[in-house]
C-alpha cells in the first residue's frame, strides 16, 4: 500500500477503484456501468422525476401547454419599445414617436386611443403630454379642445417654443375665421360640397347618426343634398360663404328661380344637375317643403350674429398646417349645439386637405372627448393616413359613448385601428368588462394538501391551474388617478409577441408641471389679449347687419323671381 491505494467493497454499489493521478476519487468506467445496471430501478424513477420537473417548469412559464398567454410586459420587453423609440426619434422623415410621462411611445402613426372617465387623469396624463412632445419634435399639430382648456394649457408653451398659435372658436373674441367654402375648389367640386354639408347635417342637435334610421332619413338624404347644390351655387356670387348659402335656400319660389337660371344658361350645367332632386319633385310641395325645411334647419343652428365672424369672410387661420403651427379648435359649452358642426367640418375637411398631397413632416390631430363629434372619415383616416405621417389621438370615456355616435360595428373598427391603447378607470362595469376581455387571461396554480389519518397515515399534494382575467373589470374600477394599463406595438417578446400590455402609474414630472402651471398663468395674463388684439385687426366682415343684407341682396339677384312670379307681387286685387 505504498502508494496510497484503497479498495472500497459496498454492497450496492461493487467495486470503485481509485485513481492515483487524481487528487478526487473517480469511478472507473467499468465499475460506473455495472453501478448503473445494478440499480436501473433508481435510475429510472430520478429520469422520471427530472422530467416531470422539467415539464412543470415549463407550464408555470408560459410554454408548453399553457392554455392562456395573458401577461405584463418584463423589463426586457419595456426596453425594446425604449430602444424602438430611440430609433424612430433619430429616423425623423415621416415616423413618429411620442413620450408621455416615463412612457416611451414608439410607432405614434398607428393612432393611439385613450379611454378613461372624467378626473381618471386620460387628459392630464397622456393626452396633454403628449401635445408637448409633439410640440418639442416640431410637428404641425391641430388640437381640438373640447373642454376649452387645452388652448388655455398650451397655446403660451407653444408660442415660446417658436410655433404660430391660431385659434378657431366661434363666439368668442379671439377666434379666426375660417370660411368653409374655402375648402371648395370651384362651383364643379360636387364631392367636397357633398362632404360639407353631410358632416354639417350629421353633426346638427339630435343627431344621433350611429342609430337606426327613422322615417326622417328621406328628408335627411335630400336636405343634405340641397345643401350641397346651395353650397356650389354660393361658389359663383360675390359672397362665396355659409351665410349665403343660407340665404339661397331661405328664398321664396326656390324651384321657380333655379329653372329660371337654368333657362338663362349662365351657370354650368353641373350646377343646376345638383338640384335634379328638387326640381324632379316639384309637384309634390309636401316633399319639397319638407327637403327645404330639412336644409334650413342645418344652418339656423350657427346663423347667429355673435357667430357670424367666425365663418364669414375671409380665411385667417392655416387651411395648410406645416412647419412650427398648431390650430385649436375650441368649442363653447354655453353654444355647444351650435359650434359643434362647424367644429366637426372644419377638422375632417382640414385633415383630408392635408393630406390631399404627400407631406414632408407628421401632422398630429389631437381629439379629446371623441365622441362629442361625428367624423365619418375618421375611420379610414387611422387606417390609411399613418404610413403617409398622420399620429392620431383620441380620447373617450366609455365604449357606451362611441357606440351611441358610431354604432357598434363603427365604434370597434375605430379602436381596432389604434395600435396604442390606454385604459384608465372607466367607472362604468360593461367598459371595464370590455377592456377586461381585450388584455385576455392568465394562468394561475393553487396548491392543495390533504391528509390521511387511517392505517398508512399517507399525505398528498395536489396542483389545480385556473384561468383568471390578467385584470378583473372590479380591478378597473379601483385604478387610483393617473393609473392605467396600456399597450404598444412596440413592447415586444423574443418568441414574436408584440403589443404586450404594461400596468403603470403615469408620472408626470415636475419640470412638465411646471410648463403646464406657467402656460396656463400666462394665456391669462398675455397671449389671450394678444390674440384678441391680432383678430380685431384683420377682422374681414365689417358691420354684421351689413353684412347680412348684403348676401341676401346678393342671392336675390343671382336667382331672380321669373316674369310671372315678379307680375304676380305687383297685381293687387283690391284696385279691381
Amino acid at each position: 500500500m505504498a502508494n496510497g491505494l484503497r479498495r472500497i467493497r459496498k454492497s450496492i454499489m461493487g467495486d470503485i477503484t481509485l485513481i492515483p493521478s487524481s487528487p478526487m476519487p473517480v469511478l472507473a468506467a467499468s465499475n460506473l456501468q455495472t453501478m448503473l445496471w445494478q440499480n436501473k430501478e433508481i435510475v429510472f424513477l430520478l429520469a422520471l422525476l427530472a422530467v416531470m420537473q422539467a415539464l412543470n417548469h415549463r407550464l408555470q412559464n408560459g410554454r408548453g401547454g399553457q392554455f392562456t398567454t395573458g401577461r405584463f410586459a418584463n423589463r426586457r420587453e419595456i426596453k425594446t419599445a425604449e430602444r424602438l423609440w430611440k430609433q424612430q426619434r433619430s429616423t425623423g422623415g415621416l415616423t413618429a414617436a411620442l413620450k408621455v410621462g416615463q412612457i416611451d411611445l414608439p410607432y405614434a402613426n398607428e393612432g393611439s386611443s385613450v379611454a378613461g372617465a372624467p378626473g381618471t387623469g386620460k387628459t392630464f396624463s397622456v393626452i396633454d403630454p403628449a401635445i408637448r412632445s409633439a410640440l418639442r419634435n416640431g410637428y404641425p399639430i391641430i388640437v381640438y379642445d373640447s373642454k376649452g382648456t387645452q388652448t388655455e394649457t398650451h397655446a403660451a408653451y407653444a408660442a415660446s417654443l417658436g410655433y404660430h398659435v391660431s385659434v378657431f372658436a366661434p363666439g368668442k373674441p379671439y377666434t379666426g375665421t375660417c370660411n368653409l367654402l374655402d375648402f371648395i375648389k370651384s362651383e364643379t367640386d360636387s364631392l367636397m360640397a357633398y362632404q360639407l354639408s353631410y358632416i354639417l347635417e350629421k353633426n346638427s342637435a339630435g343627431q344621433v347618426p350611429g342609430q337606426a334610421g327613422s322615417g326622417k332619413d328621406f328628408f335627411e338624404r335630400t336636405g343634405v343634398n340641397l345643401v350641397e347644390a346651395a353650397i356650389l351655387l354660393a361658389k359663383l356670387t360675390e359672397y362665396p360663404d355659409l351665410l349665403t348659402v343660407g340665404k339661397i335656400l331661405n328664398l321664396p319660389l326656390l324651384i321657380d328661380r333655379i329653372k329660371t337660371l337654368r333657362e338663362s344658361r349662365t351657370v354650368s350645367d353641373w350646377v343646376i344637375e345638383a338640384f335634379a332632386q328638387l326640381l324632379s319633385s316639384e309637384d309634390a310641395e309636401k316633399q319639397v317643403a319638407g327637403m327645404v325645411v330639412t336644409a334650413q334647419n342645418v344652418f339656423k343652428r350657427f346663423i347667429s350674429k355673435d357667430l357670424l365672424p367666425s365663418f364669414c369672410g375671409e380665411t385667417t387661420i392655416p387651411l395648410d398646417l406645416t412647419g412650427k403651427q398648431i390650430l385649436f379648435l375650441q368649442t363653447d359649452i354655453e353654444k355647444k349645439d351650435a359650434v359643434t358642426p362647424l367644429l366637426a367640418a372644419v377638422l375632417q375637411l382640414l385633415v383630408s386637405r392635408n393630406f390631399s398631397e404627400p407631406r414632408k413632416t407628421p401632422l398630429m390631430v389631437s381629439v379629446d372627448e371623441f365622441p362629442s363629434l361625428y367624423l365619418p372619415a375618421f375611420e379610414s383616416y387611422l387606417n390609411e393616413l399613418r404610413s403617409a405621417g398622420l399620429i392620431a389621438l383620441i380620447g373617450y370615456q366609455n365604449f357606451s359613448q362611441l357606440r351611441k355616435r358610431y354604432g357598434p360595428d363603427g365604434a370597434k373598427a375605430m379602436i381596432a385601428a389604434c395600435g396604442t391603447q390606454f385604459f384608465f378607470n372607466p367607472r362604468d362595469f360593461e367598459t371595464a368588462k370590455e377592456f377586461s376581455q381585450y388584455l385576455g387571461e392568465k394562468e394561475i396554480t393553487h396548491y392543495t394538501k390533504s391528509r390521511s389519518y387511517g392505517k398508512n397515515h399517507s399525505r398528498s399534494r395536489n396542483q389545480q391551474i385556473q384561468k383568471v382575467p390578467l385584470v378583473s373589470p372590479d380591478e378597473y374600477l379601483k385604478f387610483r388617478k393617473g393609473e392605467c394599463v396600456y399597450v404598444n406595438p412596440g413592447h415586444r417578446s423574443k418568441n414574436g409577441a408584440a403589443s404586450v400590455p404594461v400596468r403603470c402609474q403615469v408620472k408626470i414630472s415636475e419640470a412638465e408641471i411646471a410648463i403646464h402651471e406657467k402656460s396656463l398663468a400666462a394665456w391669462g395674463a398675455t397671449v389671450k389679449d394678444r390674440l384678441i388684439a391680432r383678430e380685431k385687426q384683420s377682422n374681414p366682415l365689417g358691420d354684421l347687419d351689413q353684412a347680412s343684407r348684403a348676401r341676401a341682396m346678393a342671392a336675390d339677384r343671382f336667382l331672380p323671381l321669373p316674369v310671372f312670379a315678379e307680375a304676380a307681387a305687383d297685381f293687387d286685387d283690391e284696385q279691381y
